[in-house]
This record gives structure tokens, C-alpha cells and sequence, in this order.
């Protein structure tokens, strides 16, 4: 039993060693080449930043539009700040379950390649897969949350400053490539570290004698946060918190 456990906690921090908890990532293909799955989490990220450059090109043009055909009369540019169409996008939805099921997949995968232990991932898969439906809704209304607020900055200030233009309007909102890149990096780390979670929570059921372990790793480069960085090293039983 003792080798067992050995081996296990072994595999298991093997797989969840290599997770960063950073509160942002800006740089653009910045995962640490020694991360195990890099390629395909950058891969993801990209899936990611293309989905949402994709959600935020045709909210632009439906605000601009809007803006154009309310310009005459300001005041009344208000009216139309929660319209339906800004803020429905089905595929945008859609493109980002797919993505979070798929990381939670390869995060699962990762942790099944590093476990000397075997174990029936079904029931792991079926867990992540409504993780990544439910989290998505989430995602959706942060990120758009975050547009919302700007854009009504933006509006009033548009509304009460005489010469500005929907130009000025349109450089205020946050549809930025930087925006982007950010969520993508956040939200695939965010992916693996569930799949790695419920994993080891499933591992833990199937082998109660045995104590899983997960371990707090960073990169310890300038990107990592204080509070991260401070908790380098930890090691907490799976259903516990650091």
C-alpha cells in the first residue's frame, strides 16, 4: 500500500505540478515550453482568441451601426444599450463550449498519461463536460459584462460632450487583441486546472485508503502575482483548498 501511494502521489503531482494560477498572462504564446500539453494549450488559447475577436467584430458593427442611425438626436442613444442583438451571439456560445470541453479533455488525458493508477474516466469526462456547458454561460456574461460597462461610459460621455465623434465612441470600447489574449490564457488554465481537479476528486472515490495530493506550482518569472507566488510549493489534499 505504501509503494501504491507513493506511486500515486507521484503521478498525481506529476500532472498537477505544472499548473500556474496567474491573475493575468498578456504575452501572447507564453506558456512555458517545459509545460507538459504547451502546444496544445496554446492551440486552445488561439481557438479561444479567434472566437472572441469574432464575438467582438460583430458587436463593433452593431454598436456603430446604432450609433449612425441615433446620431441626430443623442439623448436618444440610450435607448438601445440592451437591445437583443448586441448581446445574443449563439455561436459565439457554442464556439466556447466546444473549446472548454475539448482543454477539459486534454487536461484529463494529461492527467491519465502521468497516473500509475488506472481508474474509469467516464464518469471524469461526463463531470468536465457539464462543467465547461455550465462555466461557459458564466464566461459569456463576465466578458460581456466588462463591454457593457464600458459602452456605457462610453455612451454618456458621447451624450454630453459637444464634437465628439462615433470614431472617439468606437476607441473607448475594450475590443482589443490584448482583451483577448488575456481571457484565452486565463480560462484554458482555468479548463485543465478543473479537469485536473475532478480527475483527482474521482481518483480519490475510487481509492479511498489513499491520500491525493495536489501541488501549487508557478513559473516564478515577473507574470506570476504575489499572492501566487507566495503559495509556490504548497501541497494541499485534493478537496481541500490552498
Amino acid at each position: 500500500r505504501d509503494i501504491l501511494y507513493k506511486n500515486l502521489l507521484k503521478g498525481v503531482n506529476g500532472v498537477l505540478n505544472h499548473f500556474e494560477k496567474e491573475s493575468e498572462i498578456t504575452t501572447k504564446g507564453g506558456r512555458d515550453r517545459k509545460e507538459p500539453a504547451w502546444k496544445e494549450k496554446e492551440a486552445l488559447e488561439n481557438k479561444i482568441i479567434s472566437a472572441i475577436e469574432r464575438h467582438f467584430y460583430r458587436q463593433k458593427r452593431i454598436i456603430k451601426r446604432k450609433l449612425e442611425l441615433y446620431h441626430p438626436n443623442r439623448k436618444s442613444i440610450v435607448s438601445w444599450l440592451d437591445d437583443f442583438d448586441i448581446w445574443n451571439d449563439p455561436e459565439f456560445d457554442a464556439d466556447l463550449v466546444l473549446i472548454l470541453i475539448r482543454a477539459t479533455r486534454s487536461g484529463i488525458d494529461l492527467f491519465e498519461e502521468f497516473a500509475v493508477v488506472g481508474m474509469d474516466y467516464t464518469l471524469v469526462n461526463s463531470a468536465a463536460a457539464e462543467w465547461a456547458r455550465k462555466y461557459t454561460f458564466e464566461l459569456v456574461k463576465a466578458i460581456d459584462t466588462t463591454t457593457r460597462t464600458s459602452l456605457q461610459k462610453a455612451i454618456s460621455a458621447f451624450v454630453e460632450t459637444q464634437g465628439m465623434t462615433i470614431g472617439d465612441v468606437m476607441k473607448l470600447l475594450p475590443f482589443d487583441e490584448k482583451r483577448a489574449q488575456t481571457v484565452a490564457t486565463t480560462e484554458i488554465t482555468r479548463a485543465y486546472g478543473t479537469a485536473n481537479q475532478l480527475a483527482g476528486e474521482q481518483q480519490a472515490k475510487e481509492y479511498p485508503d489513499l491520500k491525493v495530493i495536489k501541488h501549487w506550482f508557478t513559473n516564478n518569472d515577473s507574470r506570476v502575482c504575489q499572492v501566487c507566488g507566495s503559495l509556490n510549493g504548497k501541497e494541499v489534499e485534493i478537496n481541500k483548498d490552498f
